[in-house]
């Protein structure tokens, strides 16, 4: 009897100790509730577009967060950010009400990303994670694509021909290197 007590104890420790080092959960997760994005541009409906989960050391990160339906009552949700090397220590925190409407309406909104590694981001509502993304911040992240330019639009048919004279191209003046595209921008 006094084997199996001493086995049993040894078997709780190790359950134990497996839970203790099992470390906090960074599986994403969505809300039925939530258009939550993170990426790297900004949208014309003020959301967050190409989304990624790698972003480039010292560039902007966006992130919107849209209801997709109402919740039940007045709510507050927080958007936290946290290294995953550190989970105690917060990195950014903003706190999001909602409207009359009982929706959540935060436009696109730039965290900056000063040093590289693991980051989890939640949106917790009631003290309980709603939704998450996990990101990587690293100096060897490909920059994110320039924005598509708008076409102009289509001049209204008016019956008028408009003509404009051609332009002569400068014969001496030599043609300017490119400046090199840096894709960093700083805000505070």
């Amino acid at each position: 009897m006094k084997n199996l007590v001493i086995i049993l104890v040894i078997v709780l420790i190790a359950a134990g100790a497996f839970f203790a080092l099992k470390g906090p959960d960074l599986t994403p997760k969505e809300s039925e509730y939530l258009d939550f994005k993170l990426g790297a541009k900004p949208s014309p409906e003020m959301k967050a577009t190409a989304e990624s989960d790698i972003f480039k050391t010292k560039g902007e990160i966006y992130y919107s967060v849209f209801s997709t339906k109402p919740f039940e009552a007045a709510a507050t949700v927080e958007v936290v950010i946290k290294n995953t090397a550190d989970m105690s220590k917060v990195l950014f925190t903003e706190a999001l009400g909602t409207t009359p409407e009982k929706k959540i309406m935060r436009p696109i909104n730039p965290v900056n990303s000063d040093a590289a590694g693991k980051y989890v981001i939640e949106l917790v509502k009631d003290g309980a994670v709603i939704a998450r993304k996990v990101f990587t911040v690293s100096d060897n992240a490909p920059a994110p694509a320039a924005p598509a330019v708008p076409e102009a639009p289509a001049a209204p048919a008016t019956g008028e021909v408009k003509v404009e004279a051609p332009v002569a191209p400068a014969a001496e003046a030599p043609a300017a290197p490119a400046a090199p595209a840096t894709g960093e921008v700083k805000t505070n």
